[in-house]
């Protein structure tokens, strides 16, 4: 792994409180809050488990890093919290709670560093963007 500057660090804590804040901001839309972090978190994977693999990295042209594979099977967890927040809770009278949507955006934030995508979260959750904007 390579060793990281201030100028990549400062952009990346950055990018983790601002993801924590905006999820936080859309956690009143109760449903789909959580289908659109399952699908970032899918996204997440996918490129984690691709950019993790050495094979699957020098047949799709991008950057290979080590160890970021492990990090598909977090978002395989969340994906499956998620199907199981969706399918066995009942519909909550209030949105999810505050340091529950916090601890979301600050997982979805830290992939998006770990996995070197920070525009991927741009993307991938376009509608935690919006609602913070």
């Amino acid at each position: 792994m390579d060793r990281h500057g201030p100028e990549r660090t400062r952009p990346a804590h950055h990018l983790v409180v601002a993801a924590a804040n905006t999820v936080k901001l859309t956690g009143g839309l109760r449903w789909p809050l959580i289908v659109v972090a399952m699908i970032a978190a899918a996204g997440f994977g996918a490129d984690a488990y691709l950019t993790g693999n050495i094979v699957f990295a020098n047949y799709l042209q991008i950057q290979y890093l080590a160890g970021t594979g492990e990090l598909a099977v977090l978002c395989a967890a969340l994906v499956g919290a998620s199907l199981g927040f969706l399918s066995f809770r009942p519909p909550p009278p209030l949105g999810i709670g505050d340091a529950s949507s916090l601890a979301l955006g600050a997982m979805l934030g830290t992939l998006a560093v770990a996995t070197k995508q920070e525009f991927a979260f741009v993307v991938l959750g376009a509608l935690f963007v919006l609602s913070g904007i």
